[in-house]
């Protein structure tokens, strides 16, 4: 056997098999905790994929409302793109273009990678509120979404952050303190809710979050069960009734939610939306901190 062969083999054997299945799950950088917040509450941010995606759905409705025998503009589409011209890029109407090759490559430099998140996301507005087609709120609606996207349409007019920014320091915040506590395993457990959130599997998410907690309850009390580890933590700096009562109900639900904390006997019945996940890894972050940040 070959040195190389018997290196590889001795890699495969050594492996650590539950490393590898959490890895088969997420992108690489999102396993070395390189991406560490979920999509959702990345503001800011808008990934070039997304951007492509938008403009794509844009540069479709221009053709759409195009003269079919030629380039110059249907009449809707005429009048979203001079209101545009004049009060959004504040250019005089005599230098506008009928032509519709010549309004999208006015707009397609929005899209670019090295423009601010807000740019591409003020001229969807913009045309969400003033080009009557019918087909573009679903369609943008429907790659913010598939996008896992930090904002998102609202009324099919509004675009909107699916999140506050405290909730996304409140994530960054737990990584640090988890970090400073030598507590890995709670840190790692946020790092795959984050990823699982971004790539849509909620269930996975939640039970994350929640593991997250578990970890550093069961680390700081030196206990086994929650409620024991909540008892201890509980015994040592009194928590109010209502805030200790909370905590336990949402162990509660993560417990009682079918193919969450079971995931490998029941995950096609588990059933978790996108706004759960959401609530839920800020709210573990919080309470981590809130145990560790002492």
């Amino acid at each position: 056997m070959s040195c190389k062969k018997a290196a590889k083999q001795g890699y495969l054997v050594g492996m650590n098999n539950e490393e590898l299945e959490r890895r088969k799950t997420i992108s690489f950088l999102q396993a070395e905790g390189i991406e560490p917040l979920p999509r959702q509450l990345a503001l800011g941010e808008l990934p070039k994929g997304t951007r492509v995606k938008l403009w794509a759905v844009l540069y479709d409705a221009i053709k759409r409302h195009s003269m079919k025998s030629s380039p110059i503009m249907a009449e809707t589409l005429r009048r979203a793109a001079l209101k545009w011209w004049v009060e959004e890029a504040h250019q005089m109407a005599d230098e506008f273009s009928r032509n519709s090759q010549w309004i999208a490559d006015r707009w397609k430099r929005f899209f670019r990678e090295d423009t601010p998140y807000y740019d591409p996301l003020n001229l969807v507005q913009f045309l969400l509120r003033n080009f009557d087609d019918r087909a573009l709120p679903m369609l943008v609606a429907r790659v913010l979404e598939e996008e896992r996207a930090a904002y998102r349409v609202v009324g099919g007019r509004t675009i909107m952050p699916m999140a506050s920014p405290e909730e996304g320091a409140a994530v960054m915040q737990a990584l640090e303190v988890t970090t400073n506590s030598g507590i890995g395993g709670a840190r790692q457990h946020l790092l795959d809710a984050a990823a699982h959130l971004s790539s849509g599997k909620f269930a996975e998410s939640v039970r994350e979050s929640i593991s997250a907690v578990e970890a550093v309850a069961f680390a700081s009390t030196g206990e086994k069960t929650f409620a024991k580890a909540i008892g201890v933590m509980d015994g040592r700096r009194p928590m109010n009734g209502a805030f200790k009562i909370a905590i336990n109900r949402l162990y509660d639900y993560t417990s009682q939610e079918p193919g969450i904390r079971h995931a490998k006997q029941q995950e096609s019945t588990a059933y978790v939306s996108e706004r759960e996940a959401l609530f839920m890894l800020p709210v573990c972050a919080a309470f981590i901190t809130y145990v560790l940040a002492e």
